[in-house]
C-alpha cells in the first residue's frame, strides 16, 4: 500500500511539474534581447549594417487598451517610390514568441525593395515592449487590431496595407485578420494551427503522453490567464477570410511546428490563396534559406491578387 502511495505521489508530482513548465514556457518564456537579434542576423549575413543605417526609421509607441505600452518602429519607403494608383504601401510585421521586431527586419528586403514602407514592433512581453503574461496570439492579435487603426492614419486613410507574421506572429495575423477594417493581404510563415495541437506538438517531442497534461494546462490557462485552448484557434478564424488574399508558408523540415498544419489552414481558407513550402527548412528558417525563391513568391502573390 505504502509503495502504491509513494508512487501515485511520484506520478502526480511529475504531471504538476511538467504541467506548470509548460504553461511558464507558453506565458513567461525567456526573451531575446533587441542587440541579440540583431547581432544573430549580421553575424549570419541576413543583414547589412550599413543598408540598415541608411534606412529612413522613426519609433513610435503603442498604448494597448489593456494598459501596457508596445514599442515600435517605421522603415519609411524608399525615396522616389511611387505607384500608379497614387496610394502608399504598407506592410506591418508581426514576430514569433521569445523574439522582438529585429527579427523581422530580415524580410525588409522582401517589401522594401517593392516599395513599401514596413511597420515592425515588439509585441507584449517581448523586445522593449511593457510586460504582461504571452497569450500566443490572444491577446496580441487585439494588440495587432488597435496598433493599425493608430499607425494606419500616417500613410493616408486609402493606404494599401497588409499583415504579414512569423510563427507566433502568424497565429497574431492569423486571428486578426478578417476583423482589420480594409486590409489588403496577409501572409504566414509557419504558424501554428490551433495552440491546443502546438502544445500537443512539443510535449510529443518531449516523448510524453499530451492526453495526462492538456486539461490541466488548459484550466490553468483559463483560471490564471483568462484565456484558453479555445481562445486561441487560428485554423477556424482563417475560415472568415474569404475576401482577404493571403499567402501560406512553411518550412518542410519544420518539427517545432509540423509542416502539415500550414495544410490545415491553408484548406480552412476560403477565397484568393497561395501556398507555398521550402524544401531543408526548420522553423522560422524559410527565407533565410531561399531568399531569392521566397521573394518572388511573394511577389507572384501580390502580382496575382493587383496588389503592387
Amino acid at each position: 500500500m505504502w509503495i502504491f502511495i509513494i508512487l501515485l505521489l511520484l506520478v502526480i508530482g511529475f504531471i504538476s511539474y511538467i504541467t506548470l513548465l509548460t504553461v511558464n514556457s507558453v506565458t513567461k518564456p525567456t526573451v531575446y534581447s533587441l542587440q541579440e537579434k540583431l547581432e544573430k542576423h549580421f553575424a549570419e549575413g541576413n543583414l547589412d549594417p550599413e543598408k540598415l543605417k541608411k534606412l529612413r526609421k522613426e519609433s513610435f509607441s503603442y498604448k494597448s487598451e489593456y494598459g501596457y505600452t508596445l514599442s515600435g518602429t517605421i522603415i519609411n519607403k524608399k525615396e522616389g517610390t511611387a505607384f500608379k494608383d497614387g496610394r502608399e504601401r504598407v506592410v506591418f510585421l508581426v514576430h514569433g514568441w521569445t523574439s522582438n521586431q529585429n527579427d523581422m527586419l530580415k524580410y525588409y528586403p522582401v517589401f522594401y525593395n517593392m516599395g513599401f514602407s514596413i511597420v515592425l514592433y515588439d509585441q507584449r512581453n517581448h523586445g522593449d515592449s511593457e510586460k504582461n503574461f504571452t497569450s500566443m496570439g490572444y491577446y496580441e492579435s487585439k494588440d495587432l487590431i488597435g496598433l493599425i487603426s493608430q499607425i494606419k492614419p500616417k500613410f493616408g486613410q486609402n493606404a494599401l496595407f497588409g499583415i504579414m507574421g512569423e510563427s507566433m506572429g502568424a497565429a497574431t495575423v492569423m486571428m486578426s485578420a478578417h476583423r482589420i477594417p480594409g486590409l489588403s493581404f496577409a501572409i504566414e510563415d509557419c504558424g501554428y494551427s490551433s495552440l491546443k495541437e502546438e502544445i500537443k506538438n512539443t510535449i510529443k517531442n518531449k516523448h510524453l503522453p499530451s492526453f495526462l497534461f492538456l486539461p490541466l494546462i488548459n484550466l490553468i490557462l483559463k483560471l490564471k490567464y483568462n484565456f484558453s485552448f479555445n481562445d486561441v484557434i487560428p485554423e477556424n478564424s482563417v475560415k472568415e477570410t474569404e475576401n482577404i488574399p493571403m499567402l501560406f508558408c512553411h518550412g518542410e523540415k519544420d518539427t517545432f511546428v509540423p509542416v502539415r498544419m500550414v495544410y490545415e489552414v491553408y484548406k480552412a481558407k476560403k477565397g484568393s490563396k497561395r501556398i507555398k513550402t521550402y524544401p531543408g527548412s526548420i522553423h522560422a528558417h524559410s527565407y533565410v534559406d531561399h531568399k531569392a525563391e521566397y521573394t518572388e513568391e511573394v511577389r507572384a502573390f501580390f502580382n496575382e491578387n493587383n496588389l503592387l
